[in-house]
């Protein structure tokens, strides 16, 4: 009820700023969030300010402290390709490491997106390889590091750019790594499916 709750705001007052609370939480998109027809009329019929007049006028200063988000480019569970693991935060955050989990298709810690800006993510924490040079975490993002992987579709690869090194994982041990990239390993592909989240 609370992201319904957050979408009728996002619909009714943010105007074209919506775009950006839905490049933050994309499985916000296929909510029902009932009729807003009222909302709307009492936001008309008071003659209200647009949300852009509020982001210029009042909080001016906003997006020097919290940048907007770039828009999304794939979003979704990332599927071990043919097989039934994804890729699942688990839950952790702040450095915690990111492992291999069945698919459930609900969203949640198995939600992540990739935007223009290359940076892999779970609402406002990003993927990097961690301490180790192997292993990836989740992680605060780093504003200074924005072109670190690339999915190339076609070939079902996530590439992470600075070290030029592929996704890996190990169904095993349910682990997911960096490793030099190897176009006949089935563990280096990948695919990422659209899921709705409710």
């Amino acid at each position: 009820m609370e992201s319904q709750n957050y979408v009728r705001v996002v619909e009714v007052w943010w105007d074209e700023y919506k775009d950006y609370f839905y490049a933050s939480r994309p499985e916000s998109k296929a909510l029902p969030y009932g009729d807003i027809s009222e909302l709307k009329k009492f936001r008309e019929d008071h003659n209200c300010k647009s949300f852009k007049w509020f982001m210029e006028e009042i909080a001016y200063d906003i997006t020097s402290h919290y940048p907007l988000p770039p828009k999304n480019v794939e979003w979704g569970e990332i599927r071990g390709f043919e097989t039934v693991y994804c890729i699942d935060s688990m839950g952790k955050t702040n450095g915690g490491f990111v492992e291999l989990g069945p698919c459930h298709r609900m969203g949640g810690n198995q939600l992540f997106r990739i935007n223009e800006a290359n940076q892999l993510m779970q609402y406002d924490q990003c993927l990097t390889k961690g301490p180790d040079g192997s292993k990836i975490m989740i992680t605060h993002c780093n504003l200074n590091e924005l072109k670190e992987w690339q999915y190339f579709k076609n070939l079902h690869r996530l590439t992470h750019i600075p070290s030029r090194k592929c996704l890996d994982r190990s169904e095993v041990l349910h682990q997911v790594f960096i490793s030099d990239c190897d176009s006949s390993k089935m563990t280096q592909k990948w695919e990422i499916n659209n899921i709705h989240s409710v």
